[in-house]
């Protein structure tokens, strides 16, 4: 492109500057519809894709015949021309953009849109470069539109800037939208839920299914036709046995999509007070009757929010059969559930699997008992309970959590504390459960079980549970009980992992009980801490008649009367990291006892007494013991293993070296 002149006339101006867009003169143009023709028209090698026309009033846009279509609006002046203007072409209204070295018109019906990409475009406020009065001066013979179209240009020039300054409230400089421009007040509410915030007044509680599509149409891209989906499924599927075509259709039609409830709301039996006064178990089982009549086990998700205050129950908040029920509360410390006589504040009762519930979720919130001396003032208590979590502090119960024939449920973070009257009896209890099923999966994810008057945690079936980082001290009696079912139930696959017991008179016990004759074993304890067994001949750590293979990993055990005793067990595998300050008391009690007990292997890194001037073993095998390896040790005192068992040793032993030695 050549540079202008310093000086240009206008007139030659003007015809470099339509060279320049791809238009050439044509002196063999004529007049069209009473008008002249400019003796310029679009150059067709370079406008392949549209050509430019207008009308005497309207400038219109066509799309090349190779694409076979052209605007719904026809001009009477045919394809590449433009009539001659005061201004520049081309006509303002009429915005192009350029692919490569092609100039396109806007989209017209049929051609499909090109997107600039993701970010807000640079918004440019219009601007008029065309009068209508001049065109209307310059023929006057031709038609005279020009008052009425100015103003009409005028308005749209003023809503354009209008709109353009809107957008720049709500665009950054980046193209994108900036922070903080939407609150708490624009979100929805099923949004303010997962956020953790109060939802309102909003709630969505559909009385039937069918009612899904208008109340939620338009709403969110979550809620679908599920009235009409679900219905076509349960007339195509194959009834199972024992069950009719119209109690199948009754079953898929029971599913809901995510309700949210306040309990203060008036419609439930006068709504929850959250008082700390006023009895409000009629609001929440009044809540829990409406989900339990349209509740299904796999697609149900009802969001009961509970806000601060104590919410106060003359009667157990009975949530059987109200599968996804989600308990959402202002937080610990915020929202309190407390009963008011000896019950359970929470409770879900299933005699059958089938009765079991799915997907219960309450927390974060406190709970508060009865009173521990009160035999049923237990916490919350789940008979069958799959998939579901809890998330709270416990005061004043005689459990603090029992639950039962459990699947993948989670308990986050609990805190089980209190002392005085806020003290709880028991912390987490895993009861024998539903009979003939064996598991019972707990997964405990750092619980603090603390200062309990029995047991921090009383396990009589826990198959398939698992405790991370979970802890349990100062609890009266035991910090941690597993096995012992009265029932016969096997106890087996748990797993734990970095958890702590401490400051009770026993602190890990894990024993099969005489009615069990089926598996009790096949767990892994790693990393466990052993400490302060503070009762006067209290164990650190107690496996009695294991008849499986098991593996036991304690990493340090401190300051216990006894560190270990193994009785009647078999084939497991101990690995002890460090073993100081038994024989707490200064009585000479041996540091482990392994009694009537095979095939079992051990390795202590270090045995160290309290005392070593106290006389006493370090390591004594009796009984029917037999063919046990003791390896690693290096220990104050002697390790004496029967003669002739067996069994052997290889360590340092009061003082002495040992290769392996048979007994």
């Amino acid at each position: 492109m050549s540079t202008p002149p310093a000086t240009e006339s206008p007139s030659a101006k003007e015809k470099r500057r339509k060279n320049r867009r791809g238009i050439r003169p044509d002196s063999t143009l004529k007049r069209v519809d009473g008008m002249e023709a400019d003796p310029y028209r679009c150059h067709r090698r370079k406008l392949t894709r549209e050509y430019l026309t207008i009308d005497p009033i309207y400038y219109r846009a066509h799309c090349t015949r190779k694409f076979g279509h052209r605007s719904s609006d026809e001009s009477p002046i045919a394809h590449g021309q433009l009539l001659r203007t005061r201004h520049r072409p081309p006509l303002a209204g009429i915005r192009r953009r350029s692919i490569g070295s092609r100039v396109i018109a806007p989209d017209c019906a049929g051609c499909s849109p090109r997107s600039g990409g993701l970010l807000m475009p640079d918004p440019t406020k219009y601007e008029r470069d065309f009068s209508f009065k001049g065109f209307q001066t310059g023929s006057p013979t031709g038609m005279q539109p020009g008052v009425r179209i100015d103003d009409e240009l005028d308005n749209i020039a003023s809503a354009i800037a209008g709109l353009v300054d809107a957008v720049k409230n709500v665009r950054r400089s980046d193209g994108k939208l900036p922070n903080g421009i939407v609150g708490p007040d624009a979100l929805s509410a099923l949004s303010r839920f997962r956020l953790g915030m109060p939802p309102g007044d909003l709630r969505f509680q559909p009385d039937d299914i069918e009612g899904l599509d208008t109340l939620f149409a338009g709403v969110n891209s979550q809620f679908v036709d599920f009235g009409t989906q679900l219905a076509a499924k349960a007339t195509a599927q194959q009834p199972a046995a024992g069950f009719s075509d119209a109690e199948t259709l009754a079953d898929f039609r029971k599913r809901v999509v995510a309700e949210h409830i306040n309990v203060t709301d008036p419609k439930w039996a006068g709504g929850a007070k959250v008082d700390g006064v006023s009895d409000d178990s009629a609001a929440v089982n009044a809540i829990s009757g409406y989900i339990r009549a349209r509740t299904n086990k796999y697609f149900s998700s009802f969001n009961v929010y509970i806000p601060p205050g104590i919410m106060q129950l003359g009667a157990s908040w009975d949530i059987s059969g109200c599968h996804g029920l989600n308990v959402i509360c202002a937080g610990r410390d915020a929202t309190t559930i407390r009963a008011a006589g000896n019950f359970p504040v929470i409770k879900q009762t299933a005699a059958t699997v089938p009765e079991s519930i799915i997907g219960f979720n309450i927390g974060p919130c406190n709970i508060v008992g009865g009173g521990m001396s009160s035999t049923n003032a237990h916490g919350i208590v789940l008979q069958a309970a799959y998939e579901g979590s809890i998330d709270a502090k416990f005061y004043s119960c005689r459990d603090a959590v029992q639950i039962a024939t459990s699947w993948q449920f989670v308990l986050k973070w609990l805190r089980v504390a209190g002392t005085g009257t806020l003290q709880n009896w028991n912390g987490l209890v895993q009861p024998d459960g539903i009979a003939g099923v064996q598991e019972n999966c707990v997964i405990d994810l750092g619980s603090v079980y603390e200062s309990c008057a029995n047991v921090g945690i009383r396990a009589t079936a826990c198959t398939g549970s698992k405790y991370i980082s979970t802890e349990s001290t100062g609890a009266g009696g035991f910090a941690w009980y597993i096995g012992d079912s009265t029932v016969g139930k096997e106890c087996k696959w748990f797993l734990m992992t970095a958890c702590v017991c401490d400051t009770s008179p026993n602190l890990l016990v894990i024993s099969r009980g005489a009615a069990t004759t089926g598996v009790f074993g096949q767990f892994t304890i790693v990393g466990q801490w052993l400490g302060n067994a503070q009762g006067a001949g209290g164990v650190a750590l107690l496996l009695q008649r294991i008849n499986y293979p098991a593996n036991v990993g304690i990493a340090i055990s401190i300051d216990n009367d006894t560190t270990a005793i193994i009785l009647q067990s078999k084939d497991l595998t101990v690995d002890w990291g460090s073993a100081e300050g038994y024989d707490r008391f200064q009585r000479g009690n041996v540091g482990v006892l392994v009694e009537d007990s095979t095939d079992n292997a051990f390795r202590f890194s270090r045995i160290k007494p309290t005392n070593a001037a106290v006389a006493g073993a370090a390591i004594i095998e009796t009984g029917t013991s037999a063919r046990n390896t003791f390896v690693g040790f290096n220990a104050e005192k002697a390790v004496t293993l029967i003669p002739g068992n067996g069994s052997g040793k290889m360590g340092r032993a009061g003082g002495q070296l040992f290769g392996l030695v048979n007994s």
